[in-house]
């Protein structure tokens, strides 16, 4: 891989503007285990094919398991992307998960709608904060929202 040095170089300098490097979709293609050692990986986002499976008959649940270990062993972050239901959520939790991305929490939105989305959520927070009812309630909607909160910021 004859470009392997520059492309160190150019991420460890963005590294040092404080730009978080993500290795997107781990398990498949070309995102191999030396990549870890070898760029200043912030977090590691496992592909979605491996939360597909989570409560299907299927499941592997031991290689998500060892990705998300291998990862905070190097004192990286690991997003599960593709996350689409209540039971993939619950599970990444369970593997200390930091981060999720998926349909369940939210669909794409445009920056204009993120910004909104984020503002909102903001603004619950907030309400949370104040009102001793609202903070015992934590039904699975508003707890997938902090995920993505977390994810994003």
């Amino acid at each position: 891989m004859p470009r392997v040095p520059f492309a160190q170089r150019t991420l460890s300098r963005l590294r040092d503007f404080g730009v978080l490097i993500s290795l997107d979709d781990f398990g498949t293609g070309y995102s191999c285990l030396s990549y870890l050692h070898e760029f200043p990986v912030t977090t590691l986002k496992i592909d979605r094919s491996f939360i597909d499976r989570i409560g299907m008959p299927n499941e592997r649940p031991e290689i998500v398991r060892a990705i998300v270990s291998l990862a905070h062993t190097l004192g990286i972050e690991v997003t599960a992307e593709g996350v689409e239901t209540a039971a993939q959520l619950e599970r990444i939790r369970l593997l200390e998960c930091e981060h999720a991305q998926g349909f369940f929490l939210s669909q794409p939105l445009t920056a204009a709608a993120a910004e909104l989305f984020l503002r909102r959520h903001e603004q619950a927070k907030m309400a949370t904060r104040t009102s001793p009812c609202r903070e015992e309630s934590g039904d699975e909607g508003s707890s997938a929202r902090k995920t993505v909160i977390r994810d994003n910021g």
